[in-house]
C-alpha cells in the first residue's frame, strides 16, 4: 500500500509539474514575442490579398506570431514546423498551377550533397539548407506545403523520381482543388531529425598547421614603412592620423609615444622599428 501511494503520488506530482512547466513556457512566449491581434492587423492591413490571407489563416491557427515586421510574420516552433513565415511579397509560381509563394515553412533535415540537384529540379520552391540541416517549402497554403515536403522526402529516399514526384504532386493539388484531402497534405509522413543531428557542418580544407603558417606567413611578409614615408607633412614627426595608415604602428602607438603628444619623433618611432624587426 505505501509503495502504491508513493507511485501515486510521484504521478501526481510529475503531472503538475509538467503543467506548470507548460504554463510557464506559454507566458514566457506571449511575454517574448509582445504582438497583439491589433499590431498584426495593422501591419498586414495593405499586404496583398493572398499573403494576408495566408497570415489570417496562420494565426487562427497558431495563433499570434512570435515576431512581426511590416514585411513578415513568424511563427517558431509552431505544430510540426521549425518555422513558418507569412511574407508580403508575392513571389509568381506555375508549378502545378500559376499561383502566389507567400507562406513558407521550415524542418529539420539533411540533405544529401548528390541530391540537391534533384531537388532544384523537381520544385524551385523547395529549398535545402546543408549547413544549417533545414529545408523548407514555400508555396500559398499549408496544405501544398505538407505536399512539397513530403514529397521532397521522397526523392532524397529514392522512393521516387523527379519525374514521379511532380506528377503525384499535380494530381494531388487536383484532388486538393476538388475538395479532397489526400495524406500527404495534411501532416508530415516522415520524421524530422533532431536539429543538431541535421546540421551538416562540412569539412576543413585548411589544416590548423597551415592556418597558423599563412598568418605567420602575413606578419612577417608586411613591411615596415620608413618614417619619411610616414611622415607625409614632412613636419619632422609622425602624428596619431599618420599612423593610421600603418596597423602595427597604430596598434602600437600608446606603447611608443613616451610623452603623450600623440606625435612620434624620430627616437621613438627608431624604438618602434627595432621592436619591430625583433618580432620577425
Amino acid at each position: 500500500m505505501k509503495t502504491s501511494a508513493i507511485i501515486t503520488l510521484v504521478a501526481a506530482l510529475g503531472i503538475s509539474m509538467g503543467l506548470i512547466a507548460q504554463e510557464e513556457n506559454e507566458t514566457q512566449r506571449e511575454a517574448a514575442q509582445g504582438v497583439t491581434p491589433d499590431d498584426t492587423q495593422q501591419l498586414i492591413n495593405d499586404w496583398p490579398d493572398v499573403s494576408k490571407e495566408a497570415a489570417n489563416t496562420m494565426t487562427e491557427k497558431y495563433g499570434q506570431p512570435d515576431e512581426a515586421t511590416p514585411t513578415m510574420l513568424v511563427w517558431h516552433n509552431n505544430g510540426p514546423w521549425l518555422r513558418t513565415i507569412v511574407y508580403k511579397e508575392e513571389i509568381d509560381h506555375d508549378f502545378p498551377v500559376p499561383h502566389k509563394d507567400v507562406l513558407e515553412q521550415f524542418v529539420s533535415y539533411e540533405v544529401p550533397p548528390d541530391k540537391f540537384d534533384d531537388l532544384a529540379e523537381y520544385d524551385g520552391s523547395v529549398i535545402a539548407e546543408r549547413t544549417k540541416g533545414e529545408l523548407s517549402a514555400r508555396c500559398d497554403k499549408e496544405a501544398a506545403n505538407y505536399l512539397a515536403i513530403n514529397l521532397a522526402d521522397d526523392v532524397v529516399k529514392g522512393e521516387r523520381s523527379v519525374e514521379e514526384a511532380r506528377e503525384f504532386y499535380a494530381e494531388t493539388i487536383k484532388e486538393l482543388m476538388q475538395g479532397e484531402k489526400p495524406e500527404y497534405t495534411t501532416a508530415l509522413l516522415f520524421d524530422p531529425p533532431p536539429v543538431r543531428q541535421a546540421r551538416d557542418s562540412d569539412e576543413r580544407a585548411i589544416s590548423v598547421a597551415e592556418l597558423e603558417q599563412l598568418r605567420q606567413g602575413e606578419m612577417e611578409g608586411a613591411e615596415i614603412a620608413t618614417f619619411s614615408e610616414l611622415d607625409k607633412d614632412d613636419s619632422g614627426d609622425i602624428s596619431r592620423q599618420e599612423a593610421e595608415d600603418n596597423q602595427r604602428l597604430s596598434d602600437a602607438w600608446e606603447q611608443f609615444d613616451l610623452d603623450d603628444n600623440d606625435r612620434l619623433d624620430p627616437a621613438e618611432f627608431s624604438a618602434f622599428e627595432a621592436e619591430t624587426k625583433d618580432q620577425q
